[in-house]
């Protein structure tokens, strides 16, 4: 019995090790900078690979004043800005849906 428990203690902590060694913790941004990413990407006059998210909402969706139309008292380029902050927020778990890694330009889904 006495065994057992000391290959159970031993199995523990030589997990707990192998964890904190190859442990790498995530870099990502603030809020407040992906509100601002968004912001820049829903600009009216931003073209980004010959797209313009404003041009866009004008032309394909009839939205009259592209980002810069109100819905519900904000307006789109001010919805999208909100929209970033709170996809990465701990109130709404959604970061656990996503990663992109800038350097590498990859993608990782799942769980942390």
């Amino acid at each position: 019995m006495i065994r057992q428990i000391s290959k159970l203690h031993a199995t523990i902590i030589m997990t707990i090790c192998f964890i904190l060694f190859f442990y790498v913790p995530g870099m990502a941004f603030k809020g407040d900078t992906h509100k601002a990413i968004n912001k820049y990407i829903a600009g009216k006059n931003i073209i980004l690979d010959g797209f313009s998210l404003h041009h866009y909402l004008q032309s394909q969706l009839s939205i009259q004043n592209g980002t810069e139309e109100y819905i519900s008292n904000k307006q789109i380029f001010d919805l999208l800005g909100d929209g970033g902050e709170l996809e990465d927020s701990h109130i709404v778990l959604r970061y656990l849906n996503h990663f992109l890694d800038p350097v590498s330009n990859t993608r990782s889904f799942g769980s942390v």
